[in-house]
């Protein structure tokens, strides 16, 4: 008698849903890391928008930057005073609004009150992004910050840009050590 029979064994079957489940994977961990870098790059292009806007705004006012009124200054609320009018926000979570102290974008001069109702610009700033992932940087940062603490996007006054952890000081617009 023969047999005619066309079709898969079981075997061939539970292979070939093992091999494109494996192949799943990779495909769904490698989009979502290709999501967190295109949310980085954005957040790289708003800094830059920002430090163009910076620019502008000193050579319209004596070459000084906006003062920094704050420890820190949520860089949103510069749209303003540096007339961008679609002022960019965090991809993430497409917001400029910060929680407590944690914003999207920060920024800080050396700029600081004088008076009640009077700032005096800043000769230098920083501007900065939280990212979610840090390619190939191996970080030195300050005694107890661990891998889990943020980490920054930094675009500097004097155009140096890298990456910083989270414990620098960014208090007085000075460019911190960038990786």
């Amino acid at each position: 008698m023969k047999n005619n029979q066309k079709g898969f064994t079981l075997i061939e079957l539970i292979l070939s849903m093992a091999i494109i489940g494996i192949l799943a994977t990779f495909m769904v961990v490698n989009f979502k890391k290709s999501g967190v870098r295109s949310r980085d790059t954005q957040r790289i292009n708003d800094l830059n928008q920002y430090t163009e806007a910076l620019e502008l705004y000193a050579n319209n006012h004596n070459g000084v930057y906006p003062e920094k009124r704050l420890p820190f200054f949520k860089a949103e609320d510069l749209c303003t005073d540096l007339g961008i009018s679609d002022c960019p926000v965090d991809p993430k979570d497409n917001t400029n609004s910060c929680l407590g102290a944690l914003c999207g974008y920060y920024y800080q001069s050396n700029g600081d009150a004088i008076g009640f109702d009077y700032y005096a610009g800043g000769t230098r700033y920083t501007i900065r992004a939280r990212v979610e992932e840090t390619p190939n940087v191996v970080f030195s940062c300050a005694a107890g910050e661990t891998a889990s603490d943020p980490k920054f996007y930094v675009i500097c006054s004097d155009r140096k840009q890298g990456y910083a952890c989270n414990n620098t000081g960014f208090s007085t617009g000075t460019c911190p050590t960038l990786y």
